[in-house]
């Protein structure tokens, strides 16, 4: 009987031990399916929203970076831009033009006359401007003006009859079309950066002398133009940009301008007496004169144009010119 109880209870014992095994052989085998086969999606699904932040986070810093680049005012490597300015320049060289005076004569023959200074190159001026940054101190810039000058006045006035007066008011002022190709070097500094530019300038100008006549009731007027030919000078900017978002910024900076031109020739294009127009009684030579270097002594007929020799006038400025850069 003892024998037969003591078997019983090591086959019982070892039965239960061996359905226990079995039992946790089992949890892992269905843990391992849970993970791998009836829950594919959760390991996948993690690695796709991680490769999801880390694009997210790559795509956030070369953003940041592009920004830090433009934030520098355009100073970046390889940015186009492009300048839209305006301008106001003040006359810096000025010169004498023969005749060109303010000249009073009284009633008993004391004259009064003082020189007027002349320079063609004050006024204001439209600017645009295509730009390269090599890099963040160094580039280069196209630029493109136009000049409206201002009026550089001198008047006459001497007796004429019994206490009357005649006045003579003569007017100087040009335009000019300006292509400027400049060295641009900026400090590369972040949100204000200054700069320098330098180089050359090449001016397509035409300037007029407008002179009124007026005696008691009587006027004459005449206009003659002056053109042909380039003008060729140098200029200098001193200036800073101030950003105001990633692609725009704003400019101010101070323009020097020296510059030169001799015209090739002139024509009277106005000519009338009390309002009527009196042109086609000229000749052809009093209407154009072409300008030479060297002139050589010869009679030259009424039907063809006069000659005579060069001279320059001064178009050199200083002034301040302010506008809005736009970054590609």
């Amino acid at each position: 009987m003892k024998k037969f109880l003591y078997t019983f209870l090591a086959v019982f014992i070892i039965n239960t031990g061996y359905s226990q095994m079995s039992f946790n052989r089992n949890i892992q085998k269905k843990s391992t399916f849970d993970f791998k086969t009836e829950n594919p999606l959760i390991f996948n699904t993690n690695l796709s929203e991680r490769k999801l932040l880390i694009n997210s986070d790559g795509n956030d810093r070369t953003t940041a970076r592009r920004r830090s680049n433009r934030g520098k005012a355009g100073a970046s490597d390889g940015v186009f831009y492009v300048n839209i300015g305006l301008g106001y320049g003040l006359a810096l060289g000025s010169q004498n033009i023969s005749g060109f005076t303010d000249h009073t004569v009284d009633s008993i023959s004391i004259n009064t006359e003082s020189q007027v200074d002349v320079s063609l190159g004050k006024g204001l001026c439209l600017n645009l401007g295509l730009g390269y940054m090599i890099n963040t101190n160094l580039g280069f810039e196209l630029g493109a003006s136009y000049l409206m000058g201002n009026k550089t006045t001198a008047t006459t006035v001497f007796p004429f009859g019994l206490n009357k007066t005649q006045t003579i008011s003569s007017d100087y002022y040009a335009s000019m079309f300006i292509i400027n190709p400049t060295i641009v070097i900026a400090s590369g500094m972040e949100g204000f950066n200054p700069y320098a530019k330098f180089g050359m300038i090449m001016g397509f100008a035409s300037f007029y002398n407008e002179k009124t006549s007026t005696a008691d009731t009587f006027a004459v007027f005449m206009k003659t133009k002056y053109d042909g030919g380039m003008a060729i000078g140098l200029n200098a900017s001193l200036g800073c940009f101030f950003t105001v978002s990633d692609n725009i910024a704003i400019f101010a900076e101070l323009n020097f301008l020296n510059m030169s031109y001799a015209p090739d020739k002139s024509e009277i294009t106005e000519y009338s007496s009390q309002g009527i127009d009196k042109l086609s009684s000229l000749t052809v030579k009093q209407i154009q004169t072409n300008y030479y270097d060297t002139l050589l002594s010869t009679t030259i007929p009424d039907s063809e144009p006069n000659q005579a020799l060069k001279q320059s006038y001064t178009f050199g400025s200083i002034g301040i010119n302010i506008g809005m850069k736009i970054m590609f």
